[in-house]
């Protein structure tokens, strides 16, 4: 049975849909921070275990050769949950970080986020196109190298930034407010009452 998207409703949402850029910055600082501990826990229990250290590691390359796949990937996995699952699945349109400061994800003109709306933003838009600034991103870069024996982390990082700066400028110099990420999947950040 396919789920009825809802149509977007301005008696749900704050009088102003514009949510302040500050608002945006922290969030992002608590999704970046609860992000990446989620992120590395498999990585780091694993680790410990087969080095039977209390080191908390997550560089791949001082993984023993073979544990450094199955680490990194099931790091994105927990990272796929936080990012998408949370969003999609517990909060409609929000992780913690957005929960906590009262604003969400939307699609541009309706109220709530599919998961391909979620996936063109969250996974495409951040992790690899911006994909500078946040843990998965690197993860998802050593993994590559690691695979194709080619060093493409550095060269991957000095793009994400490059990207992420010039995302940071939409933000604070657009009008509408929209980030890359934004334009990649048409979607926008709505802000939500405090008893949403």
């Amino acid at each position: 049975m396919k789920k009825e998207r809802k149509s977007f409703d301005p008696n749900k949402l704050a009088a102003s849909c514009d949510v302040p850029t500050w608002k945006r910055l922290v969030a992002y600082m608590v999704d970046w921070y609860l992000g990446s501990i989620f992120t590395s826990l498999p990585m780091v229990m694993i680790y410990m275990k087969v080095t039977d250290t209390q080191n908390l590691n997550v560089n791949l390359f001082q993984y023993p050769r073979q544990y450094a796949i199955l680490s990194g990937s099931l790091g994105l996995l927990f990272a796929f949950f936080y990012y998408m699952i949370v969003p999609l699945v517990i909060w409609n349109g929000q992780t913690l970080g957005k929960r906590w400061c009262h604003f969400k994800i939307a699609k541009s003109g309706c109220d709530t986020v599919r998961f391909k709306d979620l996936f063109l933003r969250q996974i495409i838009g951040i992790f690899l196109v911006e994909g500078a600034l946040i843990f998965p991103s690197n993860l998802f870069h050593q993994i590559l190298s690691l695979v194709s024996n080619i060093n493409l982390i550095t060269p991957l990082m000095y793009i994400g930034i490059a990207i992420s700066i010039l995302s940071a400028l939409f933000v604070l110099f657009r009008n509408d407010h929209r980030a890359i990420h934004d334009f990649i999947s048409n979607t926008t950040v709505l802000s939500v009452s405090s008893t949403s």
